[in-house]
């Protein structure tokens, strides 16, 4: 696996530097080191003991690596610079600590000689690239037959309107007492002159004075910016002769709220001039203004009756499948059937910036205690034996993306030796209800403290554990891990937010250490399968010189899964051999390479942003 490199910006201010000057305060400035290697220094700024400095440095960020960073302060002097203080810490505590920057005390012989602020800010390291930082995009999973057919389709874009108009009261310019009325919105084509452009114009409907016009599809660039003046026009459709102005309204566009059930409405009062009165009232027009979501309007919307159409059509396909109460919901969107290759996605956001935004990545941990695990358990008190070396090696760099360096860890493949032999699904590690464990010296403690009070589990058939994702007609094998990834799935599921483009409270990083490779390969496929349309990424480490056949089958990189006919729609698993990577290093490398491109995967798959601001506010700019 390639290195997964990502480029940060990093900015610099000071407060309260120590002045090592006899008159006037210092003139600083900063070096900057990654483990022993300067990448970079700053400008010096004259006189100043809270400087603000313009001059970044450009860092690689691995986010399967520990990056050591530090910050060493200087006062420029002609015949030596003198060190102010100095600072170290982890290049990813910076990364994380978002928009308001990582702020430290500088210190000098142990003593505070001032703070530094450090502000991270992701860069695109490929030209050309869009930044998608202020534009959130809404969209959502849809039914996916043919590689050719896109896979993204919005739930909203909030690039189109859907307006419907209703007229009130209008004035009656036929003999019969009935008008025929339209609309036309106009703008104007250069702010501030009179010449305007239509940018819509309505159907007309017969013989009424107040008309409800069809709901109608506009791009919200037509309307120009917020501010913009608009123009609506009612017209009275005569066949013989020219048609008759019913009256003209001012107005300003409103936007909803980004929510599938937010609406704005805007109400115009039109006049016009006649022989009598100046600014003669005519009625009313109100607009009705919602962001257009494709399942929801092009039902009503007549150009788009015949997605809307199709769209049932699939469905109707569908419903044999779901009929199956074994196995074809994949979390909560819908089905993928067949699809030879992974979908090409647009991705609205980079990893870097998403840890900035506040993204909040919970890892988990699974252990395999089957007996011919036996050799790999056994405890010695100069080293680590397999398990604990793996922990050792991954757990301190996920613990530092864990907000409250808390791990769930889970063991299976066992019984427990006060529970007569029952092997559960699985079990929590610490023995406690709550499977949460204090980062790696909890995890570690738990381990060692309850290995001795758990039976290890041979590969026979035991009852019980998940009926839902049952692939075996009522029984697991011991060996069975797809059991935890459900559990994974469960937790996932019931936090996800109803709309998927709203961003979920956590990404969860899964990882196991496995002996063997007897399981139960379609139970396993379909909880990778479910595991794939939510935020979640799963690492197998494989232990022993098996060829671990089925686990390098489920990294499917290039190819998705397939079970029943539903297919992966992204690559959220990773296998890595222990055998390969026994150094800590590179075994951490190797794991963790992925975790970034899959959490960028999930973010692209529904069109999911994290704006760091008011989402009406970046849509307002934009338009």
């Amino acid at each position: 696996m390639s290195e997964n490199k990502q480029c940060v910006l990093l900015r610099y201010r000071c407060e309260n530097l120590k002045s090592l000057d006899i008159i006037g305060e210092s003139d600083p400035y900063i070096e900057v080191y990654v483990d022993t290697e300067h990448i970079g220094s700053t400008e010096v700024i004259k006189n100043n003991k809270n400087p603000i400095f313009t001059t970044p440095t450009r860092v690689n960020f691995y986010f399967e690596t520990h990056q050591t960073i530090t910050f060493k302060v200087f006062d420029k002097d002609k015949k030596k610079s003198e060190l102010i203080g100095t600072y170290s810490c982890s290049l990813s505590d910076i990364v994380v600590s978002g928009f308001e920057g990582y702020e430290a005390d500088l210190k000098f012989k142990s003593k505070v000689t001032g703070k530094i602020n450090i502000t991270p800010e992701e860069i695109n390291v490929e030209g050309g690239e869009i930044d998608y930082s202020l534009l959130p995009a809404i969209s959502g999973l849809v039914v996916v037959e043919s590689t050719n057919e896109k896979v993204n389709e919005p739930l909203m874009q909030l690039t189109d309107l859907v307006i419907t108009a209703t007229g009130h009261n209008l004035d009656s310019m036929d003999r019969n007492g009935k008008s025929d009325p339209y609309f036309t919105i106009e703008r104007e084509l250069v702010e501030g002159e009179k010449e305007r452009i239509v940018i819509y114009e309505s159907k007309v409907i017969k013989k009424t004075l107040n008309p409800v016009w069809k709901s109608f599809l506009i791009s919200a660039h037509k309307f120009g910016p917020k501010e913009t003046t608009l123009y609506i026009n009612v017209y009275d459709w005569d066949m013989l002769s020219s048609n008759s102005l019913i009256g003209t309204g001012e107005f300003q566009m409103e936007y909803p709220e980004i929510d599938l059930l937010s609406k704005s409405k805007i109400t115009i009062p039109i006049s016009r001039k006649t022989k009598i009165v100046e600014n003669h009232q005519s009625g009313v027009v109100e607009l009705s203004i919602h962001f257009y979501s494709p399942k929801v309007d092009d039902k009503k919307i007549p150009e788009r009756e015949k997605d809307h159409i199709k769209r049932q059509k699939k469905l109707k396909g569908l419903e044999d499948l779901t009929k199956n109460e074994d196995y074809h919901i994949v979390g909560k969107s819908d089905l993928v059937l067949m699809k030879k290759k992974y979908p090409k996605l647009v991705y609205p956001i980079k990893f870097v910036s998403l840890l900035q935004r506040g993204l909040v990545i919970q890892t988990h941990c699974a252990l395999d205690f089957t007996v011919s695990n036996e050799k790999n358990h056994k405890l010695n008190e100069k080293y680590f034996n397999p398990y604990e070396f793996s922990l050792n090696s991954v757990v301190p760099i996920l613990q530092r993306y864990n907000k409250n360096q808390k791990i769930p860890v889970y063991g299976y493949g066992a019984s427990l030796n006060e529970q007569d032999d029952i092997t559960p699904p699985f079990f929590h590690l610490n023995l406690q209800e709550n499977p949460e464990c204090e980062g790696l010296d909890g995890i570690l403690q738990a381990y060692r403290t309850n290995l001795s009070k758990i039976t290890l589990g041979d590969m026979g058939n035991a009852s019980g554990g998940d009926t839902d994702w049952r692939a075996n007609k009522g029984r697991y094998f011991r060996d069975d891990f797809y059991q935890v990834i459900n559990h994974i799935c469960d937790l996932c599921e019931r936090e996800l937010p109803s709309n998927l483009a709203i961003p979920p409270p956590s990404y969860h990083i899964l990882f196991f250490i496995i002996d063997g490779d007897k399981v139960d390969v379609v139970g396993t496929n379909r909880a990778l399968i479910r595991a794939s349309a939510l935020p979640i990424s799963i690492i197998l480490i494989g232990l022993g010189k098996t060829n671990f056949k089925n686990l390098k089958k489920f990294d499917a990189d290039k190819k998705p899964l397939i079970q029943d006919g539903v297919s992966e729609v992204r690559d959220c698993c990773q296998f890595v051999q222990f055998e390969k990577y026994k150094d800590k290093k590179k075994l951490r490398k190797e794991v963790l390479a992925e975790i970034p491109s899959q959490v960028e995967q999930y973010f692209a798959l529904y069109g999911v942003n994290m704006p760091n601001r008011n989402l009406n506010e970046a849509i307002f700019e934009w338009f």
